[in-house]
């Protein structure tokens, strides 16, 4: 948006006015606790000491910005962007005379309006349906017995150990870094190794390589082992690295996983019954396919309005999404435990730019869903009530205490914190209403038998 606006006289001599007594005090060398009547030395006596320029320079920056900020409220518009002057500002405070009208061109970003929004009743979506079926209740049961499993001396101890999942190897193990020519490099830091460290003796449940290199191991048997550590481990200066470790087998265990009783449901749970703890198992895995299947609609009704949208975005406000974006991954890369040292050559300006080519299209889309939800709501005239934003704002300070040993944590913003919520709030009432009259077809993943069609009435 180029706009072309005029300052009065009236606004050039009140910026003058103004310019010349915030630079009074400092200009004139009046310190801070100087006599109110000196500090309010007359504009021309301020100009002759500070310079004329000097004057001009600070009365034209902020007129220009309670201009462009007068200029777009009066025009409905919002800056996603800081102007660029059309006008020379070197020429601009040449010319400056305080009493006269002064004109200036400014060129700026603002937020887009939506131009077109096809026919957004009746949708018609496909999602993917999150079935519940009893091998989910059977894995989780599984999956908790094995937390709650245990080892203890195992009788065959001559014997060659196993990688069945049976066994526990309890071993001493030295790790150094892999060269790219074999030979062993610097030693791994300590806490990747010790003396008595249990290994269970499963397929993908330790460093990769380490199961299988202990395999067949006898009770004093010592070896070489190659392994590679995980992408994504929390030191990051272990990522994907190659090492060798010198394993010592020094006792064999075997791994008992409790029965499934009564005995087990009350050590674990507040239930006292295996039919009892089962059933609740159950109804809370069926929630959770629901919770996810509704979750698997709203992001198809989230496609099909990006589909029906038609807005210009600005390459601007598409990079601040892709920068939210990114210090979003930079918050997740902290919550995983990586400090600043380990998080800065994570976020160089080359990765950056391959973060943003990959992300651009999401961004996109991202931006599209939001201008078409506020377009919906400004046309169905739905709007969050201050209750809403309020009891929303109430759970977020709740857990954010809960977090931070009952205090807010020192960069909680509340006014940005309502903003976000009134935002998702807004977002939930318009899908809520595009759902209520949205024909959605539901499929199932591969391999899950499909579901039935619904019966003729």
């Amino acid at each position: 948006l180029t706009m072309k606006i005029t300052v009065p006289p009236a606004g050039t001599l009140h910026h003058f006015e103004a310019a010349a007594a915030r630079l009074g005090a400092t200009g004139m060398g009046i310190g801070s606790d100087a006599d109110e009547a000196v500090r309010r030395a007359p504009s021309e006596l301020v100009k002759n000491a500070v310079g004329p320029a000097r004057v001009a320079a600070e009365a034209c920056e902020a007129m220009v910005a309670e201009a462009i900020e007068w200029a777009l409220e009066r025009e409905g518009k919002r800056a996603v962007a800081k102007a660029k002057m059309g006008t020379d500002p070197a020429k601009m405070i040449e010319g400056f005379k305080p009493g006269q009208p002064m004109s200036f061109e400014v060129s700026i970003e603002v937020w887009p309006a939506v131009t077109a929004m096809a026919e957004y009743e009746n949708l018609g979506v496909v999602a993917e349906e999150e079935p519940y079926t009893e091998t989910l209740l059977r894995r989780a049961l599984d999956e908790l017995r094995d937390q709650q499993s245990y080892s203890t001396p195992s009788s065959a101890t001559s014997a060659a150990i196993t990688a069945d999942g049976a066994l526990v190897a309890v071993v001493a193990m030295r790790g150094w870094a892999l060269l790219p020519d074999g030979s062993r490099g610097p030693p791994l830091p300590a806490i990747q190794g010790g003396e008595d460290v249990e290994v269970r003796m499963g397929e993908g449940v330790f460093l990769e390589g380490l199961v299988e290199g202990v395999e067949g191991m006898r009770v004093g048997e010592l070896r070489e082992v190659e392994v590679r550590f995980p992408d994504y481990t929390p030191r990051m200066e272990l990522r994907g690295v190659k090492a060798v470790f010198e394993v010592e087998l020094k006792e064999v265990k075997e791994r008992v996983v409790p029965a499934l009783d009564d005995k087990f449901v009350a050590a674990v749970s507040s239930f006292y019954t295996v039919d009892e703890f089962v059933a609740d198992i159950r109804e809370k895995l069926t929630a959770e396919a629901r919770d996810i299947t509704a979750r698997n609609v709203a992001r198809a009704i989230e496609a099909k309005i990006a589909e029906l949208v038609t807005v210009d975005l600005p390459k601007t406000l598409l990079e601040q999404q892709v920068q939210v974006k990114f210090a979003n991954v930079v918050a997740e890369l902290k919550d995983r435990g990586l400090n600043e040292e380990q998080i800065k050559p994570l976020i160089t300006p080359e990765r950056f730019e391959v973060f943003k080519m990959e992300n651009m299209e999401a961004a996109t889309r991202q931006l599209k869903v939001s201008f078409g939800i506020m377009e919906i709501a400004l046309r169905e005239g739905l709007e969050p009530t201050e209750q809403e934003v309020e009891d929303q704002l109430t759970i977020t300070r709740n857990n954010l205490r809960r977090q931070n040993a009952g205090d807010l944590p020192p960069g909680f913003n509340e006014d940005m914190a309502r903003e976000r919520i009134s935002a998702q709030v807004l977002k939930t009432k318009v899908l809520e209403y595009l759902m209520k009259d949205a024909k959605v077809t539901l499929q199932r993943p591969k391999g899950f038998p499909q579901a039935p069609p619904p019966a003729e009435p």
